[in-house]
């Protein structure tokens, strides 16, 4: 009885942390988009990045500002195999206030991070759910 009562609260409140940072990380990328300028740039280099036992690359970008200077960022995102080839043009967006904190435009860039936090809340609170249900009717077979 005291492990399915710490599971509830346990899971109620994993639910509610991976949905505030959800939430939180829409409210990010929503700002960003609202201000962000859209311009073209080329992917110039692909830079390793090793783990115990795999590497992956992250792509390496240079785009012109509106003003005509030229800005290079590298993405935070990197994969196996590489998502980008070398001398590819993609789609930048960026913030003038930060232009080094462009970023290349696409759903895998902005929208894998939130879905992926948005169904962990989900099935923790399906979790949570589950357990206070099961909490509930333990209790009432006790009172009967």
């Amino acid at each position: 009885m005291k492990t399915l009562a710490i599971t509830k609260y346990l899971f109620t409140l994993i639910g509610a942390a991976l949905l505030a940072s959800a939430f939180s990380l829409y409210n990010g990328t929503t700002s960003f988009l609202k201000e962000a300028v859209s311009t073209e740039g080329t992917v110039v280099e692909l830079v390793p990045s090793r783990s115990s036992n795999s590497t992956t690359y992250a792509p390496v970008v240079q785009f012109n500002e509106i003003n005509g200077r030229l800005v290079e960022f590298t993405s935070n995102a990197s994969s196996n195999p590489p998502a980008y080839n070398r001398g590819e043009r993609v789609v930048v967006l960026y913030s003038p206030n930060a232009p080094e904190s462009a970023k290349i435009d696409g759903f895998s860039r902005f929208g894998e991070a939130r879905l992926l936090l948005a169904f962990s809340a989900w099935y923790s609170a399906r979790l949570a759910v589950a357990c206070w249900l099961t909490a509930c009717r333990r209790s009432a077979q006790n009172l009967a």
